[in-house]
């Protein structure tokens, strides 16, 4: 209503809200799953429900259509162990960004998808603050859960700046013609068209936790 009574009108929509508690699935608390789901997509299907009218989905046609852009993930594509419910979510908006930008097409609107892989943010210090190093200690889990948080943190040491994902989001709003996705990182194409199991290998490579996840011995 605010943005109705003062703008009249919105040119453009970013979702980019977003959260990451990670975690095996078997021993994560169900809220946590679920609060990582209402915040990533429900979040983002509620506000975009709320300003496509605004964007020109109504039976007043706009000169210039607004257009969406959403923040996804490579994890959209592929998924990482222990970030399920950030994988799941990641998932739900790609598939939902699909439908709707076919659906939207009878209004002009533009719907693009940005798809980063490690971005310097606050996401991961955030959830980093919600851990505890023995949270799945005496679980199968527990040495390969301790690789993985050491390694994750040696790939947020490393990640790309934030202006990786501005650049790309001025271009999905700037381009004439946007791009339905924008894939940052090449795991990106691996994830969707490498064999699953082939793939199996290289995340437990790239994490460290290869050895620490097979199956035990009878």
């Amino acid at each position: 209503a605010f943005a109705k009574a003062t703008f009249g009108g919105l040119d453009i929509l970013v979702n980019n809200a977003g959260i990451s508690n990670s975690g095996p699935f078997l021993h994560q608390p169900a809220d946590q799953f679920r609060q990582v789901m209402d915040v990533n997509f429900h979040g983002l299907v509620a506000v975009t429900r709320a300003f496509l009218p605004l964007l020109g989905a109504s039976d007043t046609p706009r000169d210039r259509p607004g257009r969406i852009v959403n923040i996804g993930s490579v994890q959209g594509i592929l998924a990482v162990p222990f970030m399920s419910a950030y994988a799941a979510s990641k998932h739900a908006v790609e598939g939902f960004a699909q439908a709707l930008r076919r659906e939207l097409i009878p209004y002009g609107i533009a719907v693009s998808t940005i798809e980063p892989n490690f971005t310097k943010s606050d996401i991961f210090a955030k959830a980093a603050a919600d851990l505890t190093a023995h949270r799945y200690e005496g679980t199968r889990y527990e040495a390969a859960w301790a690789q993985f948080n050491a390694s994750l943190a040696s790939k947020e040491a490393k990640a790309k700046p934030a202006e990786t994902v501005a650049r790309k989001v001025l271009h999905a709003i700037q381009s004439p013609r946007p791009r339905p996705h924008y894939p940052l990182d090449p795991i990106w194409h691996i994830g969707k068209y490498l064999p699953d199991r082939m793939f199996d290998g290289l995340i437990f490579k790239a994490l460290g936790i290869a050895a620490l996840m097979q199956p035990k011995a009878k």
